[in-house]
């Protein structure tokens, strides 16, 4: 598991504003556990510093307050994101915001579909994951149920090194219960 986490973080560009910004969304989803939902609402001011460490209180799941421990490799990429945009924890506004045409970051934050794009890419970059999300590998399997296989054209179209994990995945989601 550590290797992987180790892969999917060194495929990140973190010569870059969105590198950076890329590197610190994959860290808090990777050292809290956040949801890419809670990471795209993730707002300056739920980092607080208590006690000489850092701490991100949000509003969870059933608007239950949680409050979870800063790592200090995640509050070195988010400081070094938020000083690349300019930004500072005691300002409002959302931690993570989008770019513009020309590569300048706005006031607007990103939505979860970005983010879920994003973790897509790396992992693909990575080596750990399909070119395309579940919903294009669905609509393919679908087509394919049939002959219960994918031919190399699909395998390259989708970005797998094996077909035998593509074919599990359409054994498994088309079998009769």
């Amino acid at each position: 598991m550590r290797s992987e986490v180790r892969q999917l973080r060194s495929a990140v560009d973190t010569t870059t504003a969105k590198g950076k910004r890329d590197l610190a969304i994959l860290d808090v989803m990777l050292f809290l556990g956040l949801r890419r939902e809670e990471v795209a609402d993730l707002l300056l001011t739920a980092f607080r510093q208590d006690g000489g460490r850092w701490w991100v209180v949000f509003p969870g799941k059933r608007d239950k307050v949680r409050r979870l421990k800063v790592h200090d490799l995640l509050f070195q990429t988010v400081t070094a994101w938020l000083q690349a945009a300019g930004l500072a924890f005691d300002q409002s506004g959302p931690v993570f915001r989008s770019f513009d045409r020309g590569d300048h970051v706005t006031s607007n934050g990103i939505d979860a579909s970005v983010i879920g794009r994003l973790v897509s890419a790396y992992g693909f970059r990575a080596g750990l994951a399909p070119a395309q999300g579940e919903n294009q590998l669905s609509a393919l399997c679908s087509a394919c149920k049939s002959s219960n296989y994918l031919t190399q054209k699909h395998e390259k179209r989708l970005g797998f090194f094996s077909t035998n994990t593509v074919n599990t995945f359409v054994s498994y989601r088309f079998r009769k219960p």
